[in-house]
């Protein structure tokens, strides 16, 4: 399934579906997803009754090949989530498809081929019903010598032949409810919210130079302009610590993130996260869309 769906549209459908409001549904959904990052992060396994098991393992690094140029790369090891869902689950997801049957499929697999497989083949019915006639016909022979029920016996036996060589295709297999859908949704949007998270926690955090501690900025910060006078041009914290006295970047808002996660990347403590939200002017931190543009503070202890 190529259909993608985020948090915000989750959370309407579950708004529908349930009867909360959209703002008790996207707190629901923004905070089981929290949870599940938290528990992966501290026991690498996140296990679910009813729905499945959430677990971090470690791969690799691996040699590989680019299609571009041909040639060798080296794929440095990372940290990737698996997820194995319940029985119940996936057998309810399943279900639908209990009918097909596995067809290996070679390279040299012609069009021509793989449509005389979709076909339904009733030939072996047919064997099958040939092989019994003459069987029907010794049994009344051997059971009634010359007797006017012979003809009968062998024309109850036709609408049987006829029944089993016009077989009717299942239609189980077409049975597709709105629950079922909405679960495979689910798999996926939990799968790749997560993976797009542990995959740029692993590799982006790296890569983004950290800021300085707010001490280590306060003795940078030359005496003239003093850093009350740079205030004063910047909204304040009401008994805060720290002077906001400019800029040091840009956050774009992803899938999952958090502002206590943001503070904890920039400013190096999540304490520091009202900062962000008096700097930025948000009315409501719990309610951030993806792709918001997010400027973080430069700040400056108070003496």
């Amino acid at each position: 399934m190529e259909q993608k769906i985020t948090q915000i549209e989750l959370a309407a459908r579950m708004a529908k579906r349930t009867g909360f409001t959209k703002q008790d549904s996207e707190n629901f959904v923004r905070l089981f997803f929290e949870t599940v990052r938290e528990g992966l992060l501290q026991d690498k396994l996140v296990k679910i009754k009813g729905l499945g098991t959430f677990k971090l393992i470690e791969v690799s690094d691996r040699e590989s090949v680019n299609v571009n140029t041909g040639e060798r790369i080296r794929i440095v090891g990372h940290t990737k989530v698996t997820f194995t869902p319940d029985n119940a689950l996936r057998d309810q997801v399943n279900r639908p498809f209990a009918e097909f049957e596995t067809v290996v499929l070679n390279e040299s697999t012609s069009q021509q081929e793989m449509e005389r497989i979709d076909k339904p083949s009733v030939e072996p019915v047919k064997e099958t019903v040939e092989e019994k006639k003459p069987v029907a016909k010794k049994e009344v022979k051997k059971e009634v010598k010359p007797s006017v029920e012979k003809p009968v016996a062998v024309q109850q036996e036709k609408p049987v032949a006829q029944d089993v060589k016009q077989p009717e295709p299942s239609n189980d297999t077409k049975d597709s409810s709105w629950t079922k859908r909405i679960l495979i949704l689910i798999f996926l949007l939990i799968v790749l919210g997560l993976g797009y998270y542990l995959g740029t926690r692993q590799g982006g955090a790296a890569e983004e130079p950290q800021p300085a501690p707010a001490d280590s900025v306060e003795q940078t910060v030359v005496k003239e302009p003093t850093p009350e006078d740079l205030a004063k041009n910047y909204p304040q914290v009401e008994g805060g610590d720290y002077w906001i006295v400019g800029e040091i970047g840009v956050h774009e808002m992803q899938v999952g993130d958090g502002l206590l996660r943001i503070s904890r990347k920039w400013l190096g403590n999540s304490d520091l996260m009202p900062y962000i939200v008096v700097f930025n002017g948000i009315e409501n931190p719990d309610v951030i869309p993806p792709g918001a543009k997010l400027r973080i503070p430069r700040l400056v202890r108070k003496k």
